[in-house]
């Protein structure tokens, strides 16, 4: 995978700095100027020379930093700037290509939006990035870490190193005469913390768990592995899966137990929220069909939340009447979706592998007209008219209901039905 160095160079002078990184002040670097050197002496010491380094620049950088050097004693030096120290390490091996880009000096929101196209410009599809902010003005910084998680989403790019070289912290404890010890800080976890964010809100807005899954995938393998079995069943609409066959008490305490165990910062809240998502959910239990239709409103999955609603009404009142056994019986279910729409034991038609006994179906019927408003509310779910055709053939009808008519329904049905007492 291409790997970019990518750093940005201001107009004022620099003073030499000896430069730490990882908080460790044994390991420090050469006296340098320019804090690039010492990453690349301290961190970058494997790079290759088809990995790049771009330095971006105003034109006023690339005169006083660049191609020469500004001092506050000794003037302009000419031809001693960051330009001859990257030729030196690529004459040594240690980098390949570098170059410098220029970049308007972001005076005004047009130019800043000039500097954000510039520097999208020179990432890639895959790019490994390391980034340096250490010389950022003005709106750099902040623009830089927006970018980050910008060309992290739309490029599919690594962020592997977010440096900043803190010279004024390594200058509050310098001593007369010597060159200022200045720390490097590591900013990756800032970034981090925006792909968190980005992970969470994909989880609580909509319900996709697959970010949180990568995220924790290292460190939650177990987690990791449940939420993509969970999830997912939803999102297709696994009621078997998510009614018997997933452990998801097991999963929920794994949850539990792993909030009681040292995590990373970030992780504890996703964990809470997964936590309560989780908590009506429990193994081998039709109700989790209801629990599922309520997560797909509140996560926006309208047609998935109709099916599951049909669906697990036919189930329960074949599990309540007869067994579990024949949830998965196709004749079954087609004689409890018959009861469900009220259809009185002589006037049932069926095709002939469609009958079951007749004593059967009267238990079945029997228990759906012993609970009112259960006919009505399954007429208006699956009738001709019905909410869950209209969504499945695409409102391909005269009248067709409107994106809010089949949210909005979706969430009446649901709490009427959660109303009668299905015992």
């Amino acid at each position: 995978m291409p790997r970019k160095f990518i750093s940005f160079l201001g107009a004022i002078p620099y003073e030499p700095a000896r430069y730490f990184f990882d908080n460790n002040t044994a390991l420090l670097s050469q006296p340098t100027v320019y804090v690039q050197e010492a990453i690349f002496e301290k961190v970058l010491t494997d790079w290759q020379p088809t990995d790049a380094v771009i330095i971006f620049t105003t034109e006023q950088a690339l005169h006083y930093n660049y191609q020469n050097r500004i001092t506050r004693g000794e003037g302009l030096l000419e031809g001693k700037g960051l330009e001859q120290i990257l030729q030196r390490l690529s004459q040594q091996g240690r980098i390949g290509l570098f170059s410098a880009v220029n970049i308007p000096n972001g005076n005004t929101e047009e130019e800043i939006w000039a500097v954000f196209q510039t520097v999208f410009q020179s990432i890639a599809e895959g790019d490994e990035l390391y980034f340096d902010i250490t010389y950022g003005f003005r709106s750099l910084p902040m623009l830089g870490m927006v970018l980050l998680d910008y060309v992290r989403t739309l490029q599919q790019v690594k962020i592997r190193r977010i440096f900043y070289g803190n010279y004024e912290a390594g200058r509050n404890n310098q001593r007369p005469g010597e060159v200022v010890n200045a720390p490097v800080l590591d900013l990756t976890p800032f970034a981090q913390l925006q792909e968190w964010t980005a992970a969470a809100r994909a989880f609580l807005q909509g319900g996709n768990a697959e970010p949180i899954a990568s995220l924790t995938e290292q460190n939650n393998p177990e987690i990791s592995r449940n939420l993509r079995l969970f999830a997912p069943a939803i999102l297709t609409c696994r009621g078997l899966q998510i009614t018997k066959d997933i452990d998801i008490s097991s999963f929920k305490t794994l949850v539990d137990s792993s909030l009681t165990l040292p995590i990373a910062a970030q992780l504890r809240p996703l964990l809470e929220k997964i936590q309560e998502k989780l908590s009506p959910f429990s193994s081998d239990n039709l109700q989790n069909g209801l629990n599922a239709v309520k997560w797909c409103i509140d996560n926006g999955l309208i047609q998935q939340g109709y099916t599951f609603l049909q669906e697990t009404m036919v189930s329960i009142v074949l599990e309540r009447v007869l067994s579990s056994a024949y949830l998965t019986e196709r004749k079954y279910r087609t004689n409890a979706g018959a009861a469900l729409n009220g259809i009185k034991p002589d006037r049932l038609r069926l095709r002939s592998d469609e009958t079951i006994p007749n004593d059967e179906y009267t238990q079945l019927f029997d228990y759906v007209q012993r609970h009112p408003g259960l006919v009505d509310l399954y007429k208006r779910l699956i009738g001709h008219d019905g909410l869950r055709n209209d969504i499945n053939h695409c409102g391909f009808k005269t009248g067709y209901a409107m994106p809010s008519t089949l949210k909005d329904e979706l969430s009446t049905l649901y709490q009427h039905l959660i109303q009668i007492n299905l015992q």
